[in-house]
């Protein structure tokens, strides 16, 4: 099914990923996983054939369904294109249909025999294809995937109609209802809100299909895969385990004591040996033979153990950094009032109102699509209200933090991008990179050369060294590692200063502590209670 064979690649003078192998037969589920950087989204590009391996091959199915990190590509379709045909299309059913309702057609006039012979063998042909590919259960298994990943919208609508986040996971949706035999998904649960998670793992357990998922949610992973897949950060080399998630964390951590302890004892007979060959080489000829095979065991001890050291995890130092203020801003510190917004003919929100006062800590809530990032994005002036105003109050120096990055500049080097951010001249920004576990290589390295992990890491550092008293963060945690998404949340609690901020991951709501939520789209301002999280 997928037979991925000694591949190697290297970003600049670092080799990501160091003679990988694995094999993944007819509907297995498998999940890869890593600390950001690692290389899982470099392998899951090699492994759809979006790159090219340095070495090594990759035998692969033709019918392959993929959903990448980010679904940045307009949904392109043609002029009227509803979601029902659109869904449709993805299995090719559309064009199955039409062949079947022309062929009825022709079967209802006069043909000769032999005519005739030709189109029922050519309706039985297609018919097979399209009950082969559930084209009798198509539009009940299609409102079955749109109701489970959280769009309620009509088969019927035009898919121009529809906002940007909707139809990102009617992109989404069409990918798992497309007719393939493997199914990659790299962080999915980025485009669904996190109370779907839980069906989306239902789903992904019941097709028939392969399925190979990248994601830093152990909660979603863990109930349907039976294969991990754990690129090492460090060798780029990867590791293999059978069993679901928490049978990975178990087994990982028993092989690695249990390498520990094997070289612990090759320390202790190394020292040994070492001890009575130096006291035995210079005796007598049997004594100076026997010092040298001591010396001859050592070397194969020393190389046994450079071997055992080798398959030892080696596990980054998790994320370190406290956020830094300025200055004091004033009391009011956003102000919103009476803004509306529509993307074409779709109204996304309208009259929207609400203050963010100094030291408040405000989470904007709502559905996908409701206009949860185009709130920020207006604060942040990259999107101008239709209507209404909305700003900073006095004194206020915001942080931003983008879904995306697209704040970030991709041709500059790592430093140079936190070097524009700094609000006083800081002589000890490598100090301050190595705390964001950028090495001396990866600060010289372009900006849009890093993975999205790495870039989440920057756009935080750059953050730190601009002295802001406002953060403005927009999903903060998407493709954040378990350990520093822990180090982001601890790092909130210690800010002095103002929050206010988009996330559909229910845990590091409840871990921020917000005092107030916005709740869109229609911009209700209550106090935040986590019943507001199942609505």
């Amino acid at each position: 099914m997928l037979q991925v064979s000694e591949v190697s690649f290297s970003i600049g003078d670092r080799q990501v990923l160091n003679s990988v192998s694995f094999f993944l037969q007819s509907g297995d589920k498998a999940a890869i996983v890593g600390i950001n950087g690692a290389g899982k989204s470099t392998l899951v590009k090699i492994i759809v054939g979006e790159l090219s391996p340095e070495d090594g091959r990759v035998e692969r199915p033709e019918r392959i369904g993929y959903v990448p990190q980010i679904i940045t590509e307009e949904v392109i379709v043609r002029q009227g294109c509803t979601v029902r045909e659109f869904m449709l299309e993805g299995r090719g059913l559309n064009e199955l249909d039409r062949q079947l309702h022309g062929l009825a057609v022709k079967m209802g006039q006069k043909l000769e025999q032999r005519e005739m012979d030709s189109v029922l063998n050519s309706y039985s042909h297609a018919q097979d294809e399209f009950t082969r590919l559930g084209g009798y259960e198509a539009e009940a298994e299609i409102e079955i995937i749109l109701h489970g990943i959280g769009l309620s919208i009509d088969l019927e609508r035009i898919v121009s109609s529809l906002s940007g986040g909707e139809k990102t996971k009617l992109a989404f949706a069409r990918s798992l209802f497309a007719d393939s035999d493997l199914l990659v998904l790299d962080e999915p649960t980025n485009h669904i809100d996190w109370q779907y998670y839980a069906w989306l793992g239902k789903y992904l357990q019941g097709v028939k299909k392969t399925v190979l998922v990248v994601s830093h949610h152990p909660d979603f992973i863990n109930p349907f895969t039976k294969k991990i897949l754990e690129v090492e950060r460090f060798t780029g080399r990867l590791r293999e385990y059978y069993g679901t998630y928490d049978e990975y964390v178990s087994q990982s951590a028993l092989n690695e004591l249990a390498l520990m302890r094997q070289v612990e004892w090759l320390d202790k007979e190394i020292a040994r040996l070492t001890q009575s060959a130096l006291r035995l080489q210079y005796g007598g000829p049997s004594q100076a033979s026997a010092a040298q095979n001591m010396f001859g065991r050592i070397a194969r001890y020393e190389k046994q153990r450079a071997e055992i050291v080798e398959e030892v995890p080696r596990h980054e130092r998790p994320l370190q950094f406290k956020f830094t203020v300025s200055k004091r801003a004033g009391e009011i510190v956003v102000r919103s009032r009476g803004i509306s917004k529509s993307f074409g003919e779709q109204k996304i929100f309208e009259d929207v109102s609400f203050d963010v006062h100094r030291d408040e800590r405000v989470v904007i809530l709502g559905p996908n699509g409701s206009g949860k990032t185009t709130i920020v994005r207006m604060l942040m002036g990259i999107v101008n209200p239709d209507s209404g105003e909305i700003g900073f109050g006095h004194n206020v120096v915001p942080g931003y933090y983008a879904q995306e990055h697209e704040n970030l500049h991709p041709d500059f080097t790592v430093i140079e991008e936190v070097q524009a951010s700094c609000y006083e001249n800081r002589g000890n920004l490598r100090s301050i990179l190595g705390r964001f576990l950028f090495s001396q290589e990866k600060a010289f390295q372009k900006v849009a050369t890093l993975s999205q992990g790495e870039k989440n890491r920057l756009s935080l550092c750059r953050i730190i060294v601009s002295g802001c008293n406002l953060l403005v963060m927009d999903e903060p945690t998407n493709y954040l590692d378990p350990v520093s998404r822990d180090a982001v949340t601890n790092a909130l609690s210690d800010f002095e200063g103002t929050v206010l901020f988009v996330s559909h991951d229910a845990a590091f709501i409840r871990n921020v502590r917000p005092d107030r939520a916005v709740v869109m789209p229609g911009g209700e301002s209550k106090l935040f209670s986590e019943s507001l999280l199942s609505t």
